[in-house]
């Protein structure tokens, strides 16, 4: 009786390890359904496009995302002309310019 059963458990096991689920259903048109989501989410977010509170969400997410994402460029532009500019300001013995200048290497000419 207990091989019985044991035979049976393995069977059910090499079944249960043998199924593989049909995924096409899923599959078919996941891009186009993806897309409407989208959308779906947008005009609940924003409005509709005619609205003028729509134009002015959509145009402060643009301003915030291209403002973050130009951070480091800016940071690095400034520090480039601080270096820069800051070698040719005229050297006075207590300015702080001169101060921090003087960590960088320079040679005369």
């Amino acid at each position: 009786m207990k091989e019985e059963n044991t035979n049976r458990f393995d069977q059910v096991l090499e079944q249960a390890r043998a199924y593989r689920e049909d995924t096409s259903r899923a599959e078919f048109a996941f891009e186009t359904r993806l897309m409407a989501n989208i959308a779906n989410l947008r005009e609940r977010e924003f409005g509709e496009i005619g609205d003028a509170g729509a134009f002015l969400a959509v145009f402060t997410s643009w301003i915030w995302r291209s403002a973050v994402g130009l951070t480091p460029v800016v940071i690095l532009a400034v520090l480039l002309c601080v270096f820069w500019f800051g070698l040719s300001l005229p050297a006075d013995a207590n300015s702080f310019v001169n101060h921090v200048t003087g960590y960088l290497p320079y040679k005369p000419f």
